[in-house]
């Protein structure tokens, strides 16, 4: 796999149609009001001149880009070492999250599972009071599927493929938790 870094650029929206990147192999996705600039390893000397032409484009739309939200990360092999230079002003991080998933520099999805158990263990506490207040057991079997199942099978697709034998064990695990919980039908 070659090495890729990618910088993140929030809140452009919807005016950024017209925003390109100044050499082919560069790439800009625009999604949800964020803007990712992605530059394959082989590129990666143009990635000073693209966010310029970044902060140029968005002087003239009269936006500012915004240096708190800019994130840098690099993504690289196991074999390679060396990272290229850090961008001045802009936090090179392990980990983004794009859409709601965690994507790390390793492109596994151990960060986005970690964060899953933990917001929907948190659930399960919730749960427990309501079960305690005297929610009927349909009640909550709905209550489960809607807030923790969904919430562990949103955008599964994109993250399922990165994920390991061990994350979708403790996942797993957690579903059969709450199945004997009773919180999710047989």
């Amino acid at each position: 796999m070659k090495e890729a870094q990618s910088v993140c650029v929030n809140d452009f929206g919807s005016t950024a149609a017209d925003l390109h990147p100044v050499h082919h192999r560069n790439r800009i996705f625009k999604f949800a009001g964020d803007t990712y600039l992605v530059v394959p390893g082989v590129n990666t000397d143009t990635c000073q001149e693209e966010i310029d032409r970044i902060q140029t484009w968005a002087a003239d739309k009269n936006l500012k880009l915004n240096r708190n939200k800019t994130k840098e990360i690099v993504f690289s092999s196991r074999w390679e070492r060396a990272s290229p230079p850090s961008h001045p002003d802009i936090e090179r991080v392990t980990s983004l999250r794009v859409l709601g998933v965690i994507v790390n520099d390793k492109l596994t999805a151990a960060d986005h599972v970690t964060m899953l158990l933990s917001s929907c263990s948190s659930l399960l506490y919730a749960m427990r009071v309501l079960r305690s207040h005297g929610i009927p057991t349909t009640s909550l079997h709905d209550i489960f599927q809607a807030i923790v199942v969904s919430r562990i099978q949103y955008a599964a697709p994109a993250w399922s493929g990165m994920s390991s034998a061990t994350d979708r064990a403790r996942l797993d695990s957690f579903l059969h938790r709450g199945k004997r919980l009773g919180y999710l039908q047989q």
